[in-house]
């Protein structure tokens, strides 16, 4: 093997060690965007209609005060407040857009990949 094609094989494992992390990293990226994802949806839906229902429950006059109908009406006021923070935040973060985009990412990366190794199997 001459010297030149030591030097074209070496770059080609180059490119094929770059697609792979690439690839690699782009899947880590689509699942932080898919948990995030999740996350927000779980956060809205277990709290927007029950956390206003509890809310109303909690602060009702049963005639008897307890400790615990403090902690449940602070309780719920902040999972309120915290589901009306999390609806306002996720359009401006807008993770259905980021998992999109890493989904495209790592299937390019993927696909490169995957020619390279051809490529190299066919050197």
């Amino acid at each position: 093997m001459t010297q030149e094609d030591r030097t074209v094989l070496n770059r080609a494992y180059h490119m094929l060690r770059t697609a792979r992390i690439s690839a690699l990293y782009y899947e880590n990226r689509l699942w932080w965007a898919g948990f995030w994802h999740i996350l927000f949806e779980i956060t809205i839906v277990a709290t927007t209609s029950s956390g206003i229902a509890a809310w109303a429950i909690w602060k009702g006059n049963t005639g008897v005060k307890l400790f615990h109908q403090d902690i449940g009406i602070l309780t719920w006021a902040l999972l309120t407040g915290a589901s009306t923070l999390v609806a306002v935040l996720k359009p401006i973060f807008a993770p259905a857009k980021h998992i999109e985009t890493a989904t495209r990412r790592h299937q390019g990366w993927y696909s490169f990949f995957f020619a390279v190794d051809k490529m190299i199997l066919t050197i």
